[in-house]
């Protein structure tokens, strides 16, 4: 090549050609184009044809042409790219050899309106299905002497359509039904044009007509087994939808629409994923690409987004379709409803950890039990056995007397706390109900435990705001039992040298006792069990402060039966704890009110 234009680049798809040679660019060019080429060169005649390239997938008219007198070698060559002509004249030919066996099978027939002189001609195939004279392959018959060989109901409508033809200028286009003559009903497609003059005059109408009658009994039968499977499928209970994997929804069933509240027509075309629990997709999409032809099937359980919020769902998964890599791209899922047996199933779970906890639990309790009962039992028997031995100074012996009576309270305390646990969880606790003053109950509660908060060297205050008393409905020794164990649990937790505050105060939604103590305070994890009963922070028995885990879930129970509340809060280890029991409020004018 010596020169081209950008045109020749542009029709074969070859750049850089000059300085190269044509096998250096195509090395699979065909072999002719070298051959004609060469006779121009060497004869000087020039040549024009037209030549098809497979391997450039084009077809070209060509003109080739020497260039300069012998022995000039050098030539010419024009380009005329007629690929889309030449396609064209291909479908056109295939088209026409279509009609041609069609023709020849007898399933089409060709005819020709004279619309001036109302006289139809027809070839052969047009006579065996309207039952007409020879004269209509010739002369032609009335359009009229077609009508009675069409079906009573469509006969109307084919005379409209060739009206509405002729009269509009418009393409003549229907499917109708015609008896044949050897009784049976035969479906024909009609087709045709009108030609006009050059006046512009409608001169006639060409058409032909083909043999459609296997084609609609097929879209028949198709039809009736849609209507019967769709049938079916209507009836399900189980949800169905038929879908592509990039989401587009290609059919619903009624159930699936039901859940959805909407109709199965305007589920179609949206997108399947937004039906999908937005943090079930991820799972949902990796299942899906394990379809393969080699396995066709797999179930999915996940939360289907319904107008009644999402229900867990059942879903079997079938690939329809599955692209050149093995991948499905259609798919048709059928699901169920499965929420009830989930929430059955997640309630049997919580059910076994609940069942599990309380056996820990009770395993606990049980080795915290032995445990405090078993030190003041110690304690007891080993005084006893020194005082039956004899040999001590009267020193030793109150001090054995002191250690028995002190350790005795301490297992009455245990058992006490036992029996009234016994009796709440038994709904046998009774409460007194009478006018009671709040501050004396306070005040009272902490003269017991006073004793025991110097011995330990703590501070321990009792303020009382506002005037006094501070009346409440309530019984005594069961507010002061709540006063007496919020403040033994403060006095427990709290080191040597700290304090232990108590308000008693009138707000305006009631009274309010607040005990708030600088001790070891509750670990944040702990303190939304700190009212559960048998529960403490350390449950070990080696941990270094007595109690069996109750007297706190008796101060909850105690307040509420006096239609109270009681809340702890604490910022955490060594940040100390605070408890505040609040109480309904009680008109101070108001009489006892008895039990």
């Amino acid at each position: 090549f010596l020169e081209v234009n950008r045109t020749f680049e542009q029709h074969t798809g070859l750049a850089g050609a000059p300085g190269r040679t044509a096998l250096e660019l195509v090395p699979d060019l065909e072999p002719h184009w070298v051959e004609m080429y060469g006779k121009v060169a060497l004869t000087g005649e020039p040549l024009r044809f037209e030549q098809g390239s497979d391997v450039m997938g084009r077809w070209f008219d060509v003109y080739a042409f020497r260039v300069g007198e012998p022995p000039s070698l050098t030539f010419g060559i024009l380009f005329t790219d007629i690929t889309t002509r030449r396609r064209a004249e291909e479908k056109l030919h295939r088209t026409q050899a279509r009609l041609d066996s069609a023709l020849q099978a007898g399933l089409a027939g060709t005819f020709y309106w004279d619309i001036p002189r109302n006289l139809v001609i027809t070839d052969e195939n047009m006579l065996r299905y309207f039952s007409l004279s020879d004269r209509a392959l010739n002369e032609g018959v009335p359009l009229e002497d077609f009508l009675p060989a069409i079906h009573d109901d469509d006969r109307a409508r084919v005379a409209d359509a060739l009206t509405a033809a002729a009269r509009d200028r418009k393409l003549y286009q229907l499917e109708y039904r015609v008896l044949h003559p050897d009784g049976s009903i035969r479906w024909l497609s009609a087709r045709g044009g009108v030609e006009s003059g050059k006046g512009g005059e409608v001169l006639g109408l060409a058409g032909f007509t083909l043999d459609v009658t296997e084609r609609k009994e097929a879209e028949d039968r198709l039809r009736h087994s849609e209507e019967r499977y769709r049938a079916i499928v209507e009836s399900q209970t189980e949800m169905i939808c038929r879908f592509r994997l990039d989401g587009t929804i290609l059919f619903v069933n009624g159930a699936y629409a039901r859940a959805r509240n909407t109709t199965a027509e305007r589920l179609g075309g949206l997108n399947f994923w937004s039906f999908i629990a937005e943090e079930d997709r991820a799972h949902v999409g990796t299942m899906l690409e394990r379809l393969r032809p080699e396995n066709q099937e797999i179930r999915i359980e996940n939360r289907f987004e319904t107008e009644a919020g999402p229900r867990w769902t059942l879903w079997a998964n079938r690939g329809l379709a599955f692209d050149s890599n093995g991948r499905a791209t259609e798919v048709q899922s059928s699901g169920i409803d499965i929420t009830d047996r989930r929430r059955a199933e997640e309630a049997l779970e919580e059910s076994e950890a609940s069942l599990r906890n309380a056996n820990r639990m009770k395993d606990e309790f049980l080795a915290t039990l032995s445990h405090e009962l078993r030190t003041p039992l110690n304690a007891v028997l080993g005084w006893a056995h020194m005082l039956r031995n004899g040999n001590m100074t009267p020193e030793t012996t109150d001090r054995a007397l002191a250690s028995i009576e002190r350790n005795a309270k301490v297992q009455t305390q245990l058992v006490d706390d036992l029996l009234d646990m016994s009796r709440i969880v038994s709904g046998k606790l009774q409460i007194r109900v009478e006018r009671v003053d709040l501050a004396a109950v306070v005040t009272a509660a902490a003269e017991t435990v006073l004793p025991a908060a110097r011995s330990k060297g703590l501070v321990l205050q009792v303020l009382v705001e506002g005037m006094s008393p501070i009346w409440v409905k309530g019984d005594a020794d069961r507010l002061q039992q709540i006063v007496w164990n919020l403040l033994s649990n403060a006095l427990k937790f709290t080191p040597r040298g700290g304090r232990v505050d108590v308000h008693v105060r009138q707000t305006s939604t009631g009274p309010e006792i607040v005990v708030r103590d600088t001790g070891e305070g509750i670990p944040a994890e702990f303190l939304p069990f700190v009212f559960d009963r048998f529960r403490q922070a350390d449950a070990t028995t080696t941990r270094h402060h007595a109690g069996l885990g109750i007297g706190l879930a008796i101060v909850r129970y105690l307040t509420e039966a006096h239609g109270g509340s009681v809340t702890a809060e604490s910022e955490g280890r060594g940040r100390g704890a605070t408890f505040a029991v609040r109480l309904p409020p009680v008109d101070g004018r108001q009489e006892s009110t008895g039990t």
